[in-house]
């Protein structure tokens, strides 16, 4: 009985130990790769670096329309703790139930990337921001432009404005051709006018910026030297046939009037001016 006890031991042990030698292999050696790409996508962050939008000049180099700066929340559900709703509230400027309904949202989105949350803010709010950053695990930021119209002519019809992208656009349902690959919830593109016809020279193609980061979603240095960063490119600026000064006396004979006028040049019949009323502020 005491051999039949013994040898059962041995065998339980024996089993055991077989197992668990084939449980080490299936982890260092079988499944490394798999293991090791899981690990590096938790240390690293790919972050989108959007070019700034091309320029527009009228005929004599002017500058029309440019871009200022702009700084966006954003928001990795993951990393955040919602006990800082309050402190976050503080620093944006709005009510508690703000924060918590963009959490919401960009948790349905993705719980584990960072959603462009809130818009526009200001340089003062972006720097109070930071300065708590340590406290406020899971909110990023990213810095962006919003267009800027330089000269007293309007020009709207012809240069049109920008929006953000809508969720509809980037469904793959969508009848709006948006390409996917370039765009993100949070990105702007061209409504009408120039804006719109030209939108993938003036947009350009966004690059990328590889960072580790920590256990709490916070960038702590860059990746291989930022060797393996994709600058952004292919932007382009544009001149047009415009004359911003005769534009702005177009429009200004058309104050309070409805109609439409159009000057063009006899040589290439390029457009120097152009008014329809009533338009739109830019």
């Amino acid at each position: 009985m005491t051999d039949q006890r013994y040898w059962l031991f041995t065998f339980a042990i024996g089993g055991a130990l077989v197992i668990l030698s084939l449980q080490l292999f299936r982890l260092q050696i079988a499944e490394q790769q798999d293991l090791s790409s899981i690990a590096r996508g938790n240390a690293l962050r790919d972050m989108r670096i959007i070019p700034a939008r091309g320029s527009i000049y009228d005929r004599d180099g002017t500058l029309m329309v440019d871009n200022h700066p702009t700084y966006t929340i954003t928001l990795t559900p993951r990393n955040f703790d919602r006990a800082q709703i309050p402190l976050l509230a503080d620093h944006l400027g709005v009510e508690d139930s703000v924060v918590t309904r963009q959490l919401d949202e960009a948790q349905a989105w993705n719980p584990y990337r960072p959603s462009p949350s809130f818009s526009n803010v200001s340089f003062e709010r972006y720097a109070r921001i930071l300065e708590d950053a340590y406290r406020l695990k899971g909110v990023g930021w990213e810095t962006g432009q919003q267009r800027h119209y330089s000269t007293n002519a309007r020009a709207s019809h012809i240069l049109g404005y920008t929006g953000e992208i809508t969720k509809a656009e980037l469904s793959s349902e969508s009848s709006v051709s948006v390409d996917t690959a370039l765009y993100r919830q949070g990105d702007i593109l061209g409504r009408t006018g120039i804006e719109r016809g030209y939108e993938p020279w003036l947009r350009g193609v966004p690059g990328v910026a590889r960072r580790w980061v920590n256990v709490h979603g916070l960038e702590v240095m860059k990746y291989a030297q930022g060797q393996s960063d994709q600058p952004p490119r292919h932007v382009y600026d544009i001149h047009l046939a415009l004359d911003h000064r005769v534009q702005a006396l177009a429009e200004s004979l058309f104050v309070n009037k409805r109609g439409a006028a159009i000057a063009l040049d006899p040589k290439t019949g390029g457009i120097i001016a152009l008014v329809s009323k009533p338009d739109y502020p830019l």
